[in-house]
């Protein structure tokens, strides 16, 4: 796992995995002595998704959420104008919750390795699940 100071943000794919009760979420959980938060357009995403009759509200209601200002706004603009100009595509969604875990100097935690990994470049830091 990579040195990391201060809180990790959790990705909506490990919401859903505490949500589900999925082993290595738990594992992380159990493993890593931090504070966790996500971010706003992470509770869009869990929102958007949630069932009826399930614990989402409650579940989101306990979790500090970090919301999109100005400066990583800005971040992931020009995240998003680097990589559209070299052809390297990300859903915003995914620029906007790394260019807040960035400016905001949290480790992501995610299962989506493949597409935050592209992120890195830019200063985003990765928990390792």
């Amino acid at each position: 796992m990579e040195e990391m100071v201060g809180k990790i943000c959790l990705d909506s794919d490990v919401l859903i995995g505490i949500l589900k009760n999925d082993k290595r979420v738990a594992d992380l959980l159990e493993t890593v002595d931090t504070s966790y938060c996500t971010t706003a357009i992470n509770v869009f995403e869990i929102w958007e998704g949630r069932t009826h009759g399930d614990q989402t509200g409650e579940f989101l209601g306990k979790m500090a959420i970090v919301h999109l200002d100005e400066s990583s706004a800005k971040r992931a603009a020009d995240m998003h104008r680097e990589m559209k100009t070299k052809g390297d595509l990300l859903d915003l969604k995914d620029i906007l919750i790394g260019a807040m875990c960035i400016e905001n100097g949290l480790a992501l935690a995610t299962f989506n390795k493949k597409h935050f990994e592209r992120l890195r470049r830019f200063g985003l830091r990765m928990v390792e699940i």
